[in-house]
């Protein structure tokens, strides 16, 4: 029974993680999923592996597809997390076994919960460690030292452009093996080894420079960890560090051999890891940043309902879920009864100003494209795609562009981006389904949402003024006097801007909406209108 303890310690932490970010960090998944294309083409292929740590990314691009279903994500990030625990451990037992020491090889792998809790943590670093880590246990198979040395040597420099800087840990491993085990640190074969590998460390990245194009600190730290590429790649040592540390801990510490003793040291290593789980997780964990990618993750569901439910629980008050709340409203037919039920925080909780990043520009995509301005939408779908740090393309956008330029009559252009989606995992069937209404403009009018966003859309191009966005709306709703949420959003914006006046002039028009009673902001506003007269 003992000889499997260790693995029900790992099944169990394997399980925290899986529980962790199925229900509690869930969105961080599906978010990350929507900032990559995996697509299943040779090129995507060798245009990845071809740069200096290129197969971790394609691994890590491969898995984080699956984030689509976040349950599966968190089952892939448990597994990666515990097959890192176990090398350690392997690796820490090949130094000395040392039973009564082996919590110590989850610190590495705790440290990387914590990191990916970081929505701009890619999986691509943890891949990364796991596959020098079985480098490692390569390396170790050789009995004789000339191997070895063959091994270390080769090895380093497919490593680097597998898995790029964290192929250094391998050299460092490779060093300490043979002074901690194989006792051969002296001989003439393990010196050139490791002066060749110190050589690697320091050549490589520079031989690598002539030919790509990037910055040494990317080139000599690694560029798919993480989603910045100026980011500061030092900060990389303090999850890299524990995993040279713990295997040296193995062979410097003395072995226990009383029960009480290995007891005694159970517990204190037990709390020791619980309090560094404590602590680093509740340094890197963002439940404000989850919240929000929650209320987007609903939006990109259509679930309105759950949208309205979660506020009711708990009332958001950032910008980006205020202006996801007032878009569930609004489809639910309550925005002109119940917007003032919830915090507002102006005009910018119900259409955000446009900013020049990849984020907010996804949100409000949506609700200009629901609005009718398809155009809007557009343009903003598709610059939050080039404003993705590491350049890498958005599964949801091109699936955004291709309804967008459909609804538009563009049907080449959205050829061209349902043909993308076909070569990926879930985007497929969508592809497969949209590209029957391709030219089919009976099927488009009949089809619920993009028939209706069709009649919607305004006939006529004009230039969208951002200072005007009043001026913007009344223009879309004059064009289709049934379109409901043009109207409540123009009213809507009325009342948070206080312009009350424009309000009461604009209300005669929504009666092409056919309103059974007078909407309960309307008649407050009204009531408030009168007794300042």
């Amino acid at each position: 029974m003992k000889k499997y303890t260790s693995h029900l310690y790992t099944l169990i932490f394997g399980i925290l993680v899986f529980v962790f970010f199925t229900f509690f960090y869930y969105s961080h998944l599906y978010y990350q999923e929507q900032l990559q294309l995996f697509l299943y083409i040779d090129s995507y292929f060798f245009d990845m592996v071809c740069r200096p740590g290129g197969m971790s990314g394609y691994i890590g691009a491969f898995f984080t597809q699956f984030y689509y279903f976040p349950w599966i994500g968190a089952l892939i990030i448990a597994l990666l997390l515990m097959l890192l625990q176990e090398l350690v451990l392997f690796l820490s037992n090949s130094f000395r076994r040392q039973p009564q020491w082996m919590l110590l090889s989850f610190i590495p792998s705790v440290m990387y919960w914590s990191f990916l809790c970081d929505e701009n943590a890619m999986l691509a670093g943890l891949v990364a460690l796991n596959l020098t880590l079985i480098a490692v246990c390569i390396y170790l198979i050789p009995d004789k030292l000339w191997k070895r040395t063959f091994t270390l040597l080769i090895g380093s420099v497919i490593l680097y452009y597998w898995v790029g800087g964290v192929y250094v840990l391998f050299i460092i491993f490779g060093v300490l093996f043979e002074i901690f085990r194989f006792k051969d640190s002296r001989k003439r074969g393990a010196i050139v080894a490791q002066i060749g590998g110190l050589l690697i460390i320091i050549i490589l990245p520079l031989v690598t420079s002539t030919f790509y194009q990037d910055t040494l600190p990317r080139l000599y730290w690694g560029m798919n960890y993480y989603r910045f590429p100026n980011t500061d790649f030092y900060s990389f040592m303090y999850m890299w560090v524990p995993i040279i540390l713990v295997p040296l801990v193995f062979a410097a510490l003395p072995s226990q051999k009383t029960d009480k003793h290995r007891s005694v040291l159970f517990f204190c290593q037990l709390f020791g890891i619980l309090f560094l789980a404590w602590f680093v997780l509740g340094q890197n964990m963002n439940f404000q940043k989850e919240e929000i990618m929650n209320y987007d993750f609903l939006v990109r569901g259509k679930n309105w309902p759950a949208i309205i439910k979660k506020a009711e629980k708990k009332i958001p008050k950032a910008p980006m879920s205020v202006a996801d709340l007032n878009l569930a409203l609004c489809q639910e037919g309550q925005m002109a009864d119940r917007m003032f039920s919830f915090f507002q925080n102006g005009p910018e909780g119900l259409l955000p100003t446009f900013q020049r990043d990849f984020t907010l520009p996804l949100v409000t995509n949506e609700i200009y494209y629901y609005l009718g301005f398809i155009n809007t939408s557009q343009r903003f779908a598709f610059e939050a795609m080039e404003a993705i740090p590491n350049y890498e393309k958005s599964g949801r956008v091109v699936k955004r562009l291709a309804e967008t330029n459909l609804i538009n009559g563009e049907y080449k252009v959205a050829e061209k981006y349902l043909k993308i989606l076909q070569k990926t995992l879930f985007y497929r069937k969508f592809a497969n389904r949209t590209m029957k209404l391709l030219g089919n403009e009976e099927a488009i009018d009949k089809h619920p949402e993009y028939g209706w966003l069709r009649k919607c859309r305004p006939e006529k191009d004009f230039l969208f003024s951002p200072a005007e966005k009043d001026m913007m709306l009344g223009t879309l709703f004059v064009h289709n006097k049934q379109n409901r949420m043009a109207f409540e959003y123009l009213m809507a914006y009325y009342l948070l801007t206080d312009n009350l006046k424009a309000f009461s002039k604009c209300l005669k028009l929504g009666e092409s909406i056919g309103y059974k009673r007078m909407p309960t902001s309307y008649r407050q506003a009204l009531m408030y209108l009168d007794s300042h007269q």
